[in-house]
């Protein structure tokens, strides 16, 4: 699958097995959320976009380990991006007040939130328009022959031979 170069916002969660991540063609990407990709463990070559404004890292440690700020070389690949956070905590920011409002609604409005979740009954609810009735003549009948020879009896000779 390959994502529109004009997306500005992605969030990535709940990836257990992604180790790697490219994004170098999102030439439009400014925000960048990833979330619980516990194999996640480097951004490929050049693979952040330059237009990358904010990266949100939350509980996925081995991308928080190799990125900390006193990390060898691999700090540099991210340090030209004005805000980064790693697990609620603003690791550098360069933004104003205003920019910070926008980061928490964004990041609020991205949040799982279970009660958000629609329940099993407004699904069966939604899905019911779409079910077709079906009519008693295309409903199969179980034949009278079992394959023995013998009948099989209908549920009131079974009543009628019981009593």
């Amino acid at each position: 699958m390959t994502l529109p170069a004009s997306l500005t916002r992605l969030c990535i969660s709940k990836f257990s097995n992604l180790e790697c991540l490219c994004l170098r063609n999102l030439t439009s990407l400014e925000t960048l959320q990833i979330s619980y990709c516990k194999k996640l463990k480097c951004f490929s070559e050049d693979a952040l976009p330059p237009s990358l404004q904010r990266l949100l890292i939350n509980k996925c440690p081995l991308l928080e380990e190799r990125y900390k700020k006193d990390q060898r070389g691999e700090w540099r690949r991210i340090a030209d991006i004005p805000c980064v956070k790693i697990n609620g905590v603003y690791i550098y920011d360069t933004k104003t007040e205003e920019d910070e409002t926008e980061t928490e609604e964004y990041e609020t409005e991205t949040e799982e939130d279970p009660k958000l979740r629609p329940t099993f009954a407004e699904i069966m609810a939604a899905l019911k328009p779409l079910q077709k009735p079906i009519a008693s003549s295309q409903v199969p009948r179980p034949s009278k022959s079992t394959g023995s020879g013998r009948q099989r009896a209908s549920p009131s000779q079974t009543a009628e031979e019981a009593s």
